[in-house]
């Protein structure tokens, strides 16, 4: 068990839709300087789980801390202003762009280049917005991007359109990312890719917390597990510690296996 004092902390969290209970989480914790996988069931919340903790979806009750302060009543921008930077399941980008535009459009909610900054100081947007895209053209390169930062996203593969969102992430300078299934539908050259950049983002001194369905990735790349079944953390501890806990292996891994 790491000894790391948490980047990313919840406690008594909850939210409801309806009748529903999606999310009953009475401590959740992200040690600081590590991989930390959430797994579980379809169903489990961990989305949920994912949409709160980066602030797309407001708790019913609960405290949100990411790097000592507490974020619950911020809205996401503003927590990705703070260095937390999610991705999602299913990319969102911007397909009639290219990559590099992909990129940049990430760096407008930090209000560099908006409309009042072009305004009023008209040659340092322009200046921010050449070192802007030097650094964009610098992301796709560190994700092997290069080929292709051109061509617009929607002719991408699926793997590539991943690694584009994943650059669009660390444009924000994040010191943590939460990636939200960053392996499922690529091709194992790509997945591997993945893995790598994801291992460099932490060996440089950032924390990822991933939502991932596929346990020998997990066991390789995660250094921390946590188990949420019908919204509530089951199991946590290292892979090897999860992976035997009885609990898990009847709601989750047995039914996998079956």
């Amino acid at each position: 068990m790491s000894t790391r004092s948490p980047i990313l902390a919840a406690r008594g969290l909850r939210k409801t839709f309806g009748g529903f209970t999606a999310v009953d989480v009475e401590s959740f914790e992200v040690p600081r300087g590590e991989v930390t996988a959430l797994i579980g069931p379809n169903g489990a919340g961990k989305t949920t789980l994912f949409d709160l903790v980066s602030g797309f979806v407001s708790g019913d009750t609960g405290t949100i801390e990411f790097d000592g302060r507490a974020v619950q009543a911020l809205p996401a921008h503003k927590r990705a202003r703070l260095g937390l930077v999610r991705t999602f399941q299913l990319t969102r980008l911007f397909n009639d762009l290219d990559a590099v535009d992909n990129l940049l459009v990430g760096t407008l909610p930090a209000g560099r280049i908006g409309l009042a900054a072009s305004t009023l100081r008209p040659f340092r947007s322009r200046r921010d917005l050449v070192a802007d895209r030097e650094r964009a053209l610098a992301e796709l390169e560190r994700v092997g991007l290069t080929p292709v930062a051109h061509i617009p996203v929607g002719k991408l593969s699926g793997g590539q359109r991943k690694l584009v969102e994943f650059a669009r992430a660390l444009m924000a300078e994040p010191t943590a990312l939460l990636l939200d299934e960053p392996f499922a539908g690529v091709n194992p050259s790509i997945r591997e890719d993945m893995m790598r950049y994801v291992n460099a983002f932490v060996a440089d001194g950032g924390t990822v917390l991933l939502v991932e369905h596929d346990l020998p990735r997990v066991m390789q790349i995660a250094q921390r597990v946590v188990v949420l079944d019908r919204g509530a953390v089951i199991s946590t501890g290292t892979p090897a510690e999860v992976t035997a806990d009885q609990r898990v292996i009847d709601a989750y891994i047995g039914k996998r296996r079956a």
